[in-house]
């Protein structure tokens, strides 16, 4: 009787064994897929006695669990067809890119070219009408010095003709007057500047150059001239009296004939031939001076006749 009392609470434990096993085996898969928490567990203990107690296995990662990352971007293998393509479009961009700045600055130099020419012209007006004011009376300023040349040379100089010796000695003095000085604002500010080069014009450009060779050929004759009329006061205040000279020039600064026939300050014949030799030089280059003049006009106009055809400037 005792040992049949006894089978059902064997049995109870059997059964009981059987559910803990159950549980440990749930507990350990649940232990499997529960990852690492990220803070501690409030009791480290109690966690190392339940690791302890359960058994060890193994988790190996099989294709159904694994992660599975989605790449943005796969780099595949490009055709030499594609490497072509690029760098053919990267030279085309570089090559518009050149083009484009070369024609900006084509049109900024053509541009200034135009400016350069337009004041140009205006510089160029500005010199034919000084020389015109200038070419005729250096003409009678020369026919003048000839009279005071044959005066000095003239054996039968008296006291009855030297008034006009006075005057026209007088005169002969004068040639700042006459002095001519170009308009060289463009030309300058295109020595300066290099500007020059902007003239892509050839036959401008060759004009423009002999025109300013011109003008600096009027400038070293002045220049002579000036030095020869430096030498004729030097023998002139030997022969006239500067008290007279003094009084022939009005309030206006322009030359008056006196009155009288005053003396020479020296008749003496020989200082009157040297004179006369000095004023003959003067005149030379006073005569080479006039027709220099005549030749730069010419060249202002034809300067100024192709820049308006070249360039359609008024």
């Amino acid at each position: 009787m005792s040992e049949e009392k006894n089978i059902p609470e064997e049995k109870t434990k059997d059964d009981s064994t059987k559910s803990f096993d159950e549980n440990i085996d749930q507990k350990e898969g649940n232990l499997q897929s529960v990852t690492e928490p990220e803070f501690p567990p409030d009791n480290p203990v109690e966690q190392t006695t339940i690791s302890k107690s359960l058994p060890k296995k193994s988790f190996k990662q099989t294709p159904e669990n694994m992660e599975v990352h989605n790449h943005g971007h796969v780099h595949e293998k490009k055709k030499w067809k594609e490497y072509l393509f690029q760098f053919f479009m990267l030279f085309l961009a570089v090559f518009c890119g050149f083009l484009a700045e070369y024609q900006l600055e084509q049109t900024i130099e053509r541009h200034r070219e135009k400016e350069y020419i337009e004041t140009l012209v205006v510089d160029v007006k500005d010199d034919i009408k000084t020389l015109n004011e200038q070419i005729a009376p250096q003409k009678l300023q020369v026919a003048q010095t000839d009279s005071l040349v044959d005066l000095l040379s003239s054996s039968d100089l008296t006291k009855t003709n030297t008034n006009q010796v006075y005057y026209f000695g007088r005169l002969a003095s004068r040639y700042i007057a006459f002095n001519f000085n170009n308009n060289d604002r463009t030309i300058e500010q295109m020595k300066n500047s290099g500007g020059f080069r902007l003239i892509r014009n050839q036959r401008a450009s060759d004009i423009i150059t002999q025109y300013y060779q011109k003008v600096g050929l009027i400038k070293q004759r002045q220049a002579q001239q000036q030095n020869e009329s430096v030498e004729y006061q030097r023998f002139a205040v030997k022969v006239f009296d500067p008290v007279i000279f003094k009084n022939m020039v009005n309030d206006s600064s322009f030359i008056i004939r006196i009155n009288n026939n005053p003396p020479l300050l020296n008749s003496n014949k020989t200082l009157l031939k040297e004179l006369a030799g000095v004023v003959q030089y003067l005149n030379g280059s006073r005569k080479s001076l006039i027709h220099t003049r005549v030749e730069l006009k010419k060249t202002a106009e034809e300067l100024l006749k192709v820049l308006q055809q070249e360039y359609y400037v008024k």
